[in-house]
């Protein structure tokens, strides 16, 4: 098939649709999100963790129930097609991780010097996801995803930034995000 077919076009749309919908759900907390964009017998090495992606997605469930924040900005997204049904897919990675004085087994992890203190610890990484993805049951998804380290740093705030009180929307790590408010009002046909 050529490799920008009509077909193709959509296909690699989708994969990057799919991508995203992973940082999104990580970030917002959706986990039923997280779940759709693999196949049900995916796996998912991302080194903390390497298994069944379902398992992953409690593993993260857990470990983000002390993340104060976290952003994952996803580009570089280069799609090679084998075949019809399958894709090798390398996505760069940056994610932005706001870890909770009371999350002491991350802080360790990050840096075991940093595990005290009642300042929020940020953690900076830069990673690429290495994917399959294969189109079954009608649908592009992850097959197998490995997490490839770059590199990372750590920040300890001496304050939390610049006070912007309310004149600013604050971002939400669940459905009371402003996103999924106006998602809600935008699609309510679709429930």
């Amino acid at each position: 098939m050529e490799a920008y077919s009509i077909r193709r076009i959509a296909d690699r749309m989708e994969i990057q649709d799919c991508i995203h919908k992973f940082a999104r759900a990580v970030d917002r907390r959706d986990w039923a999100l997280a779940r759709s964009v693999y196949h049900e017998d995916a796996v998912d090495d991302h080194g903390i963790y390497n298994g069944p992606a379902e398992n992953f997605i409690e593993f993260t469930k857990k470990r983000h129930e002390t993340v104060l924040m976290s952003m994952h900005h996803v580009s570089n997204i280069t799609i090679e097609f084998d075949g019809d049904n399958r894709a090798l897919v390398e996505s760069y990675v940056f994610a932005w991780q706001s870890l909770s004085p009371s999350n002491a087994d991350m802080r360790a992890a990050v840096d075991k010097h940093t595990t005290a203190g009642d300042q929020p610890l940020e953690m900076l990484m830069i990673a690429r996801y290495v994917d399959v993805f294969t189109y079954k049951n009608e649908a592009w998804r992850i097959q197998y995803r490995q997490l490839v380290y770059e590199s990372s740093m750590k920040v300890i705030p001496e304050a939390t930034g610049p006070d912007v009180g309310n004149t600013m929307k604050k971002g939400r790590r669940d459905h009371s995000d402003p996103l999924y408010i106006l998602r809600g009002e935008l699609f309510q046909n679709e429930k």
